[in-house]
């Protein structure tokens, strides 16, 4: 029994459907597009304002009132994207393997803070979008969230590459400094790993 129910687990976890991998897929891939019309740093105003299109639909990149975003065109739990603006609240701290991201303030179990957890659960790719000024972002993509501390209240992102199929995994680089030039605050980014229109991530 206990070795069906693990199997049941596997599957569940590795469902599209719940990973929402065409969403992802959409969202990268255009993302990319935007990045090669305008450059790395992505106006909201006249750039990720267009949202990208899925099933007939304009889904936004973002929520620029909340750091933690998960679209209505989901149906997985997982959060899509993560921003940091240039005028944030919080300390998102750089380590060695990436960095580390704050939960939203309140309950650790309310739905924005859900998502985030999720998106380690699942080991799904999002966008981190890092304000480097007001209005302004830089994406940084894929990222996965490599672990999550409920009691510190935070999770640790680190920055995945476009290599195979998205259900083959491999390891991310260790030299993430290289990519992440941060300010106390996270709010510019020297450089990070060049975008691709690629569907394919890995971790």
């Amino acid at each position: 029994m206990a070795a069906t129910t693990h199997v049941k687990c596997v599957i569940a976890l590795e469902s599209p459907h719940l990973r929402d991998e065409d969403v992802r897929t959409a969202c990268m891939a255009h993302l990319s597009i935007l990045a090669a019309e305008i450059g790395e740093d992505i106006p909201y105003v006249g750039g990720l304002q267009r949202g990208f299109p899925f099933r007939g639909s304009r889904i936004p990149f973002l929520n620029r009132q909340k750091g933690i975003y998960r679209s209505a065109a989901q149906t997985g739990p997982a959060a899509l994207s993560i921003q940091t603006s240039a005028k944030s609240p919080y300390d998102d701290e750089i380590v060695e393997d990436g960095f580390i991201y704050a939960y939203r303030a309140g309950d650790i179990n309310q739905p924005d803070n859900r998502a985030l957890r999720a998106a380690h659960e699942l080991q799904v790719p999002i966008v981190y979008f890092i304000g480097t000024r007001p209005g302004w972002y830089k994406p940084v993509f894929p990222c996965y969230v490599r672990s999550d501390d409920p009691v510190a209240r935070s999770v640790v992102v680190a920055p995945g590459a476009f290599v195979g199929p998205v259900d083959e995994p491999a390891p991310a680089p260790p030299y993430v400094r290289r990519w992440f030039g941060f300010t106390k605050r996270a709010s510019a980014v020297e450089s990070f790993p060049p975008t691709t229109a690629s569907a394919q991530f890995a971790r």
